[in-house]
């Protein structure tokens, strides 16, 4: 039952489904394994924290440990200066910590202008980081079968029968799954629109008006 229950999680984890879909899972899987009641309290938990449950990108198997979110893991680690300064903040009173954390993201924003004043003077258009995060999207695209649904909108099917809602703009271009929204880079669905299209993938202009002014918010 273990191995089939890893499973299970590792599915409801990893796979990129709706909230509808994730609830229906969760319920069934609370019938298949009532009589483990590890496992019952378990899904009990995932059902709770449902929200606050992120995929481990530092794993390929579940292993039912993250329930934290991975960019406040990151802005913690960026704070503690990888653990430099842990047992220091301890002591730290309020203000402090404000003169810190305000000293943490001016010398963010000043390493951020000169990686792109790099990158324009090496004629790049995105970084290093953003070509390792794009290229698996865009090879993944080509699985995709994308049908217009209106003049901006289309619906981008994988094999498996699960579809995303892509908009494409002129001035703003969107998908509504996880991985866009998260990243902000064109993810395989909106790759696969504009392959259809015949333009592009990377030079579709992919931030949404809301999300991007949510940055600044």
């Amino acid at each position: 039952m273990g191995e089939t229950f890893l499973k299970d999680m590792q599915s409801v984890i990893y796979e990129l489904i709706s909230p509808n879909e994730l609830n229906m899972k969760l319920q069934s899987y609370l019938i298949k394994y009532s009589n483990s009641p590890s496992a019952v309290n378990f899904i009990k938990k995932l059902i709770t924290d449902q929200e606050k449950v992120c995929r481990a990108h530092t794993a390929k198997h579940f292993t039912a440990k993250s329930v934290a979110s991975s960019r406040a893991e990151g802005s913690n680690s960026r704070i503690k200066q990888k653990g430099a300064k842990k047992a220091e903040l301890r002591q730290f009173n309020l203000y402090q910590f404000l003169e810190h954390y305000l000293s943490m993201v001016d010398r963010q924003e000043t390493e951020s202008l000169k990686m792109i004043e790099k990158l324009i003077q090496n004629g790049k258009q995105y970084s290093e980081f953003v070509h390792q995060l794009w290229v698996p999207e865009h090879r993944q695209a080509y699985h995709y079968t994308c049908t217009r649904q209106s003049e901006n909108v289309w619906s981008a099917s994988s094999e498996s029968g699960k579809t995303r809602r892509v908009e494409i703009r002129d001035d703003c271009s969107s998908c509504d799954c996880e991985t866009f929204l998260s990243t902000l880079i064109p993810c395989r669905h909106i790759c696969s629109a504009a392959i259809t299209m015949r333009i592009d993938p990377f030079n579709v202009i992919y931030f949404t008006c809301t999300a991007f002014q949510s940055m600044f918010l």
